[in-house]
This record gives C-alpha cells, structure tokens and sequence, in this order.
C-alpha cells in the first residue's frame, strides 16, 4: 500500500475498474476509523488513576493502523486465490463431464461492506471497528461427482497468537466404505499448495468411487482404498487390466492398462477441446463394456 497526500480534484487514472477506484476511499474510511479509535483508546487510557510512580517507564500501546487493512487485502487476495483454483477445476472435471460445484456460502467481509470488502458507511462506526480487528473468515462448499462434499473455511487474522492465513477442510462423504469416509473428517493446512493437492488427491478417489458402479459389473475392483485405480484380473495367470486416475496442476489424466486386443489408452482433459474426443464418462462406459468382453 503507497500512501500519498494528493489533490482530490485529480482525474482517475484510465484503464482502472470501478472496484479498483473505489478501494482507496476505502481504505481512508478505515484508516479515519481506527485513528479514531486509537485516540478512544488513548483517552480512556488517561482518564484512568495513574499507576504508582517507578524507576521503570510505563510502557504506552502500540496501536497498528495498517494490519487490520493488510488483513483484509490478505483475506481477499486468498479468497481470489481459492476461487480461480476451483472454477480452474470445475473447468477441467467439465471436460470429462463430472459435476463439481464451488459455492461461496458466507463470508465476513461481505457484512456492511462494499464490495471490496472495506466499510464505506461510517454511520455503524463501532460495529465496523470491530469487525476491522477481528480475524476474518469465508466459507465455501465443494460438492464432488461421487457425491461427497468438502466445505472449506479460510481464516486470516494478523494479530497475536496467529498471523497469517490457514484453511480448515471438512469432508462428508455419503459412502461409509469409501476411503474417504476413512479420512481425518477435520483438516488443517497452513498453505494453499498443501490444500490444492488434498482436494486434487480427494477428487481423483471420488471419481474412481463413481466409476466402480460402472465397472463392477465388468469384474473391476479397487484394489487399494486409498489410491485412485481399478484393475481387473482376467484369470489366474492372465495380467490384470487398470485404469488410474490423477489430476495435477497440467489437468486431469485417465490411463488404461489393457490386456487383449484393447492395449494401453490415456485420456486427458486437454485434448478434449479437439473435435470428436469423447468425455472421459463416455469412454469409461465403452471401456468398461469392451474390456474383457
């Protein structure tokens, strides 16, 4: 943040959007806030009985004016953050035609805020103050294919004990046998690399629970619980057949391991922008129903 002294009557920079021109008033609203408050404070501090007299100084507050507003940029940087991640992954399970649906169901800025997260009716001074000070927190809920929902909770707060930004993910699957019924129902994780690959790893086992109840009547089973692959044994010394799933930071990925006249086959999502390239469902159903038959 640069804060300068300039004339009001300057023109607006072109090229900047309305949230953008509107974010500097913002943040003096802020600002006027908690100077204002810092004074309150000061006040009330004086109007107290002065402490016995000490060859040690009274050590005077400190009162941080640019932390809260550093929160809130950090707290909706994060928020962006998150949400281009996800809508980048709704886009790529869209190509395989799997249903994801990020929601953003609540969060603390958007509460007598403008829309860039910083007060601009200075009439509920007070209640604004506070929530200029408290941590902040968005919510959002992730619904996956296989009908398991994540909903993830970003907190972000810079002022002792915790600074900075964590996420807490809450999983509820709707299959109790599933691996992921298996996992820790509450996690934490300090970074968003750490969240991105969680949800990458969660996503990729729950479209494979999807694709068993296509598979099982082809004799596919999952042979690990916790690895996002299907195989199938074709007799007692014939190899087995396997598909894997894995999504990465390149898209999402399906290989076939095929004995028979089938062989090997990979399907990726970036190639489904080509025309003719089926779905990653429609080729699992004409894999499943050829394999083996």
């Amino acid at each position: 943040i640069d804060i300068s002294l300039v004339d009001v009557a300057m023109e607006e920079p072109l090229g900047v959007s309305s949230e953008d021109s509107t974010k500097p008033s913002a943040i003096a609203i802020s600002l006027r806030l908690l100077l204002s408050h810092a004074h309150h404070q000061n006040l009330q501090r004086r109007s107290q009985p002065p402490p016995p007299i000490t060859d040690t100084p009274t050590a005077r507050p400190f009162h941080s004016l640019l932390r809260p507003i550093l929160g809130i940029i950090q707290h909706q940087s994060m928020r962006k953050t998150v949400q281009a991640e996800f809508d980048a992954l709704k886009l790529v399970l869209s190509t395989a035609s799997l249903l994801f649906t990020p929601e953003e169901t609540s969060s603390s800025l958007d509460s007598n805020r403008g829309t860039n997260g910083f007060p601009t009716d200075p009439s509920t001074a007070k209640t604004l103050i506070n929530r200029l000070i408290q941590p902040h927190h968005s919510q959002m809920t992730l619904s996956l294919p296989n009908h398991t929902t994540l909903m993830l909770e970003i907190h972000t707060s810079v002022f002792p004990p915790t600074f900075g930004t964590s996420f807490q993910l809450t999983t509820t699957s709707s299959a109790p046998e599933s691996a992921i019924a298996d996992m820790p129902q509450v996690m934490q994780f300090s970074t968003i690399e750490k969240l991105r690959k969680h949800i990458w790893y969660v996503t990729s086992l729950d479209i494979v629970a999807a694709f068993q109840a296509t598979a099982s009547a082809s004799g596919w089973t999952q042979p690990s619980r916790y690895q996002a692959e299907l195989q199938r044994k074709n007799g007692a010394s014939r190899p087995r057949d396997r598909l894997t799933v894995n999504i990465n930071s390149e898209g999402l990925t399906a290989s076939w391991v095929c004995s028979g006249k089938t062989g090997s086959r990979v399907w990726k999502s970036e190639s489904r922008a080509e025309e003719g390239v089926l779905s990653l469902v429609e080729v699992v159903k004409e894999q499943f129903g050829r394999v083996g038959g």
